[in-house]
């Protein structure tokens, strides 16, 4: 037998394996669960993946990923999660935050997969919509979240979609989006996709994550995260927040109402789930034995810092590039114009090594170009903003830089953790001004941030970028430009800042940082005050994340909205006649054009009485015929003369030396405009007809091509089915 006749099994039976399997693992979950406040013992060492009652098809999925043993946060989070708990996680960057909340998210959606297939009705499956939702901060995150979810679930049958802002072909995303199981993205364009993709169906949404959780507030997202949440309707939605500065309490584990948490989590736990209390899981593989927490760095992170002057940035930074030609190297500065200025000014000296750049300013595709050009490359140089320094793995960092001093210690710990990644070992060095060396110290200390002050060799600063910025700005406009731009956005940024007391204006020397960017005066920039900083910033991060393309189709169906309720237009009068819609507009058509030739004839033989300028009398000089002086012949559609020959009537008038009689010219008008309007009254049913026959012939024309079609479509149809009938 083929094929074709082999007899197919029931679903029950076709997905019996999977159920046993997830009675199995419900049972071990039910019995293995630990207890709320649980937490494993730092001095043991973590167990394997395959420990946890977890599928076989994740468990293949991690080992195709390499990740065979627990890292302390995973061990941490997963047993919890597993149990479908709620969980605020905290722990160090490259601790392994990802796999933390990837794994429970993959045996939820399995899980309840199967049991709906196995039984046949149950309440989701993948085409009943989203089954969870992974909101990340920055692009580029997102896309790293998404290539984790590719290799760990690549086992599973569950389909992913990456959905970020800066993408073109929204249709194409809205087209697929309805039929995802799994959706990573950033807030702005999951909420655009939520409000105007009509398959997009968000109400049974089993599991909320948010990475980097304090990120999303405190760039803005928060009113976009609370209108996302009010799409997630299901009341027993898992609700899964980490991140790297969640909370700055000592305790390793702490119940939601025991842990003291910064208030941009405390927001954030309002926005989300605010009913339930969280299990809170901060963990560190080097806790100290009386109870205070180690460092939120990585251990093998050596941190030390610089001071110099503001003009002196540029000289130490290249300095540095040439000491370390052979490290891979990441930059912070704090603006996309510094990035943009400082990578064309040491593109043109030439430092040995390649030289990138990442930051806000760029469209998407360049950004992905430029993430995975740099993780590929053994030895560069990525000048990136804070765009790059929320959860982004780039493999093997050697050195992180922060050429701007950070906000707060929450910012110089992100970027910083950029390196010594996964237990591996880095640098990282913080360049600081004088003005700002007493207040970040301070910060540092108090986040137990162990940096140590490095002085500057002088032996390293024998080159000044002076000279080559300052040539390099006078030729070329467009770098002139940049430079400003650079200024101005530094200057802008040190206003903003939300630490009065490590960053202000009034210490810096703006003349020479001017000067040291090349530019031959002091730019002039409009600041806002002290007092409107914090209005001013709050604004700048709600018009950046605005979603405009939306805003413009609200603007338009406000206007179509609008335009119906004000009063229709006047329709023409309506005919008695039996015809179509298209025949009555054509008929309507003809009579206002009759009436413009009435109106174009009554203009043309206007009466005297109407105000109009006088004909200029006409004397008849003696030996000239009146019969060739001001002739003029009206014709009528007869061909005949239509009105008496008003210049044969001037030139008598001028002959006889009288005026002509406005009574006549008006009796001669009454009596053309009367025989017009009998004409075409006589003629108006004639003219119907034709221009009704007229229409019909082309409507005929037009349709006959698409009736021959139709007619051998249904002739082709006749056959196939006299072929496909059973013999009589």
């Amino acid at each position: 037998m083929g094929r074709g006749n082999k007899r197919r099994r029931p679903k029950s039976q076709l997905w019996r394996p999977e159920a046993e399997e997830i009675s199995e693992l419900e049972r071990r979950i039910k019995e293995e669960s630990p207890k709320r406040g649980w937490h494993p013992d730092e001095s043991q060492e973590a167990p394997a993946f395959s420990s946890l009652p977890i599928s076989e098809r994740t468990l293949r999925g991690l080992e195709a990923g390499g990740f065979e043993t627990m890292k302390p946060i995973q061990h941490a989070t997963i047993p919890h999660a597993l149990a479908g708990r709620d969980v605020l996680g905290a722990a160090r960057t490259g601790s392994g935050k990802t796999i933390a909340f990837l794994v429970p998210l993959l045996e939820a959606l399995f899980r309840e997969r199967c049991v709906a297939r196995v039984r046949d009705n149950g309440r989701w499956s993948p085409e009943d919509g989203l089954g969870a939702l992974v909101l990340s901060p920055t692009r580029e995150l997102a896309m790293q979240i998404f290539e984790v979810v590719r290799v760990v679930g690549a086992m599973h049958d569950l389909s992913a979609g990456l959905v970020t802002g800066g993408a073109r072909d929204v249709a194409h995303e809205k087209a697929r989006i309805g039929r995802m199981c799994v959706v990573v993205a950033t807030p702005g364009r999951c909420l655009q996709h939520l409000e105007e993709s009509p398959g997009f169906d968000a109400s049974h949404a089993k599991i909320l994550v948010v990475d980097e959780a304090d990120r999303v507030v405190d760039m803005g997202f928060a009113p976009q995260l609370d209108a996302v949440v009010t799409y997630l309707k299901n009341p027993e939605r898992q609700t899964l927040l980490f991140s790297a500065t969640l909370a700055g309490s000592s305790s390793v584990v702490a119940s939601r109402k025991d842990l003291k948490v910064s208030p941009k989590i405390a927001q954030l736990r309002k926005l989300v789930k605010p009913s339930v209390e969280f299990l809170v899981a901060r963990t560190d593989r080097q806790v100290v034995r009386s109870g205070a927490p180690a460092a939120p760095t990585p251990g093998g992170l050596e941190q030390r810092y610089v001071v110099c002057e503001l003009d002196e940035k540029l000289d130490v930074l290249y300095s540095f590039i040439k000491a370390h030609l052979r490290a891979k190297t990441i930059v912070f500065v704090s603006a996309c114009a510094q990035a943009r200025f400082v990578l064309e000014a040491l593109r043109g000296m030439q430092p040995g090594v390649p030289l990138l750049a990442l930051h806000g300013k760029l469209n998407q595709k360049k950004r992905a170009a430029v993430y995975y050009d740099f993780s590929s490359k053994p030895h560069a140089v990525l000048l990136a903003t804070d765009v790059a320094a929320r959860g982004l793995d780039f493999p093997k960092v050697d050195w992180v830089v922060q050429l701007d001093a950070p906000e707060d210690a929450d910012a110089y710990v992100h970027r910083a953790g950029r390196a010594a990644r996964n237990d591996a070992s880095g640098d990282a060095l913080l360049v600081l001004l004088p003005s700002e060396e007493p207040r970040v110290t301070d910060l540092l200390a108090t986040a137990r941030v162990p940096v140590k002050r490095l002085a500057v060799n002088p032996e390293r600063r024998r080159f000044t970028t002076l000279g080559h910025i300052t040539a390099l700005v006078a030729s070329r406009p467009d770098v002139k430009e940049l430079a400003q731009k650079a200024f101005r956005s530094y200057v802008r940024s040190v206003v903003l800042a939300s630490d009065k007391r490590a960053f202000r204006v009034r210490d810096l020397d703006l003349d020479k940082f001017a000067a040291s960017l090349g530019l031959a005066s002091t730019p002039a920039i409009k600041l806002p005050e002290p007092d409107q900083a914090v209005a001013v910033r709050a604004e700048t991060h709600a018009k950046k994340n605005a979603n405009r393309k939306l805003a413009k189709l609200k603007a338009q169906i406000k206007e179509a909205k609008a335009a119906k309720r004000s009063p229709p237009p006047p329709k023409p009068a309506e005919t008695d006649d039996d015809d179509d819609d298209d025949d009555d507009d054509l008929l309507v058509a003809a009579e206002r054009r009759r009436d413009e030739e009435i109106e174009e004839v009554e203009e043309l033989v206007a009466p005297a009485t109407q105000k109009r300028k006088a004909p200029p009398k006409l004397k008849i000089r003696d030996g000239v015929d009146a019969k060739v002086l001001g002739k003029r012949t009206v014709f009528g559609d007869d061909g005949g003369p239509a009105l008496p020959n008003l210049g044969d009537k001037l030139a008598a008038a001028a002959a006889s030396e009288r005026p002509v009689d406005s009574s006549s010219l008006k009796a001669s008008h009454d009596d053309f405009v009367a025989r017009v309007r009998d004409r075409l009254r006589q003629s108006a049913a004639a003219d119907r007809d034709h221009e009704r026959r007229a229409r019909r012939e082309r409507k005929r024309a037009k349709l006959l091509p698409k009736e021959e079609e139709e007619e051998e479509d249904e002739g082709d149809r006749d056959v196939g089915a006299f072929l496909a009938s059973p013999p009589q």
